[in-house]
């Protein structure tokens, strides 16, 4: 075959592959569009979307302390089963090898709302959000102290807790459709239009099933900040 023959393949190849991409991005600054106020008023919601996206990057961050401290109750309760899956196996090899990873100092850069749907028996939510924190590995290691004795000690065998890591990711949070936004707890009298417990905030009580609270179950690495 042609040497120019086979350049111009190559190069139309190459010209295909950057339209694709081009066009995958242009499909992604779609998907980024904000949710707005009114949609949620239309929706029947009684908050609004800088309230919806605050207590759920509270509640992310939550699951995020609920796996440093092993809090199995609370994690079952707050993600999918499928996450919840994910985490015991991260759990049990940390276990396995008497290491800790820690998250500290998490600093939300942004959050936005980008979409927000209904799905036949299942609300479907995304949240963009780009947020900066500490990570670093503690790990059980054999160490000679002052007096020349070996000893078991933390230490940090990977990260650094004294260096900034942006992470940007879309979560998205599914719940069960109900007819009544409102909560009441039957037991203290709280009221709240935004589960993300199946228990009282106020005193403990469970007063919902899982279903008809906000349930993280999926989490994708983003870099759209970087493109829009």
């Amino acid at each position: 075959m042609n040497i120019y023959i086979i350049l111009i393949i190559i190069f139309s190849i190459i010209l295909i592959g950057a339209g694709l991409v081009f066009f995958y991005f242009v499909l992604d600054e779609r998907k980024v569009k904000e949710v707005d106020n009114e949609l949620l008023v239309r929706l029947g919601k009684k908050y609004t979307k800088e309230q919806f996206e605050n207590v759920l990057f509270e509640r992310y961050t939550s699951i995020i302390s609920g796996i440093q401290n092993d809090s199995y109750n609370f994690l079952r309760d707050a993600v999918s089963d499928e996450e919840y899956n994910k985490i015991l196996m991260q759990i049990k090899q940390n276990n396995d090898h008497m290491q800790k990873e820690i998250v500290e100092n998490i600093r939300k850069d942004f959050s936005k709302l980008i979409s927000f749907k209904i799905n036949n028996d299942l609300e479907v939510v995304k949240l963009w959000v780009s947020y900066t924190d500490s990570e670093y590995t503690m790990a059980k290691r054999q160490v000679v102290d002052s007096d020349g004795n070996n000893v078991m000690q933390d230490v940090i065998i990977k990260g650094d807790k004294n260096k900034e890591i942006r992470h940007e990711y879309i979560l998205t949070f599914v719940k069960g459709r109900s007819n009544n936004e409102e909560i009441l707890c039957p037991n203290c009298g709280y009221q709240t239009v935004l589960m993300l417990d199946s228990k009282c905030n106020r005193c403990g009580s469970v007063i919902v099933p899982k279903k008809l609270h906000w349930v993280l179950v999926d989490k994708k690495v983003t870099n759209l900040s970087k493109i829009k």
